[in-house]
């Protein structure tokens, strides 16, 4: 099997985890929604977004340098290179989301106490 084969055999492999994964959270989120309401749906709608939000915030963009420095550490055989930045990556990635949290954490927590109603904030 040539390499075309097997890149077009790979593409359509992850086109159909992908559609399968699209329609898996299509499912979920009309079962959420089912079961809460759209009203309570809409606050959760609204807390998940802010959520990803911060999630994005975090990771501080090492998912895509993962993808580069990852490849040429390992192209290169160079591991201690490639631990080191998977090490590092983790330590800063952990630091930054544990700040994030405690910062929401605040904040909601004062909001929360301001307005008297959680839900609300949210």
């Amino acid at each position: 099997m040539g390499v075309g084969a097997r890149l077009a055999r790979g593409g359509v492999g992850t086109f159909v985890v992908a559609a399968i994964g699209a329609v898996l959270a299509l499912l979920l989120q009309m079962l959420i929604t089912h079961f809460l309401g759209a009203t309570r749906f809409g606050d959760y709608a609204y807390a998940l977004s802010i959520v990803n939000l911060l999630a994005m915030i975090a990771v501080l963009g090492f998912e895509g340098a993962s993808l580069r420095f990852v490849a040429t550490y390992r192209g290169l055989n160079d591991w201690a290179f490639l631990r080191g930045f998977v090490s590092r990556s983790f330590q800063f990635s952990l630091l930054l989301s544990v700040i994030v949290a405690g910062g929401f954490a605040v904040f909601v927590g004062t909001s929360a106490r301001d307005s008297g109603n959680l839900r609300l904030v949210l």
